[in-house]
């Protein structure tokens, strides 16, 4: 974990005494009123932790990443991690987390297709609690990121194997989506899939749009939910 400045002058901790912390080798620096203690590793999840905490920061695990918390994963990968953040529009991480290797690439998305924190709760993430997105949000951001920086059969396959999904959150999720294309792919893999969730959900409610969404050049187009798609996923 790391301590802001602003954090620990609310436990009256003063700017001087932290020098003095500092000087005595109690703190180490991190960056520009950032600190943690010596001789310890920092990781991603702790600083993030510490920022949600200390800072009210509301940028939350997502996609891919939450999925894996959750052990949703369907492939295990070496070398360095993708960490997936995602955020309302305008709200940014502090320039000394993103300059600072973390042994993964942090790839964070300011976007709102989705209501801020509908689907957001406290989870367990590399020990940390973090503010991560439920299983129903994080499915419908890994078809948002789809496919330029997440694999369209990854998700699929990730999404096969969700089939405790509730039915009252997803269809509070897909009513609140901006993005059609999200919508449409969701229930083109909902249906191919086969999960239990879809007999459950009002999906003549939803508004799809109109127009077809190509999201592979030379792909197979589905009529049914007009989506062009790479062939070994509609197949």
């Amino acid at each position: 974990m790391v301590a802001t400045s602003g954090w620990l002058q609310g436990l009256g901790v003063s700017p001087q005494l932290v020098q003095r912390y500092v000087a005595s080798g109690w703190l180490e620096p991190v960056a520009t009123g950032v600190f943690k203690r010596p001789g310890e590793t920092l990781t991603w999840q702790g600083a993030l932790h510490s920022l949600q905490v200390q800072s009210n920061l509301a940028v939350h695990v997502g996609a891919l990443t939450a999925l894996s918390a959750e052990g949703s994963a369907h492939y295990l990968r070496l070398g360095r991690e993708t960490v997936l953040l995602f955020s309302k529009a305008g709200v940014g991480l502090p320039a000394w987390f993103k300059a600072r290797d973390w042994a993964a690439d942090l790839r964070h998305t300011q976007t709102g297709f989705l209501p801020p924190d509908l689907g957001v709760r406290d989870a367990m993430v590399g020990g940390f609690s973090l503010k991560a997105s439920a299983p129903e949000r994080a499915i419908l951001e890994s078809l948002h990121l789809a496919p330029q920086a997440v694999d369209l059969m990854e998700a699929y396959q990730v999404l096969e194997g969700l089939r405790t999904l509730r039915p009252a959150l997803m269809q509070s999720l897909l009513d609140a989506c901006g993005s059609i294309k999200v919508k449409r792919l969701f229930l083109f893999m909902a249906e191919k899939a086969g999960l239990p969730v879809l007999s459950r959900l009002r999906t003549e409610d939803l508004d799809l749009g109109s127009g077809d969404r190509a999201l592979v050049k030379g792909g197979v187009y589905v009529p049914r939910h007009r989506l062009v798609l790479p062939p070994e996923l509609a197949a």
